[in-house]
């Protein structure tokens, strides 16, 4: 049986997958998804605590489809501006040892913007139902650790 934790990271996976089906040749996504995979192997549990620290807290606008989640510049900045995620990221790309420009992936990860736009209302649907599985897996994460 597959933990929550496991689930997460699979449903991550996943997404950034059909992220690739639909744009093959976005370099971001392919970026993403390195990156993503040495963290999960450095550290499983790295990728559930940031979404939870970072994406959690907008979780109204992600179970109400609040395209501003996606939209908004003012959100990836207020994100992007918070000093605790800089610190984060300065550990993490230290952790992970790699030469790309962690505040620079993490950017195209949380804006969405110009990805968005370019996808249809199906292509829409999947991905606010990613985000929302990954919503409950979290709060199911906290859970099981209380």
């Amino acid at each position: 049986m597959t933990s929550t934790l496991g689930k997460f990271n699979l449903q991550i996976e996943r997404l950034i997958n059909d992220l690739l089906k639909v744009f093959p040749s976005n370099i971001d996504i392919k970026l993403f998804k390195e990156k993503f995979l040495i963290a999960k192997s450095a550290n499983p549990q790295l990728i559930l605590l940031t979404f939870l620290k970072y994406g959690y807290p907008y979780k109204n606008k992600i179970m109400d489809k609040d395209e501003d989640f996606f939209l908004s510049d003012n959100l990836t900045k207020e994100i992007l501006n918070n000093e605790d995620l800089k610190k984060d990221i300065k550990e993490n790309g230290q952790l992970i040892g790699e030469n790309i420009d962690d505040e620079y992936i993490l950017n195209k990860a949380l804006n969405l913007k110009d990805l968005w736009k370019q996808m249809d209302e199906n292509d829409h649907e999947v991905i606010w139902n990613y985000f929302k599985v990954l919503i409950v897996l979290c709060e199911r994460y906290v859970n099981e650790k209380r």
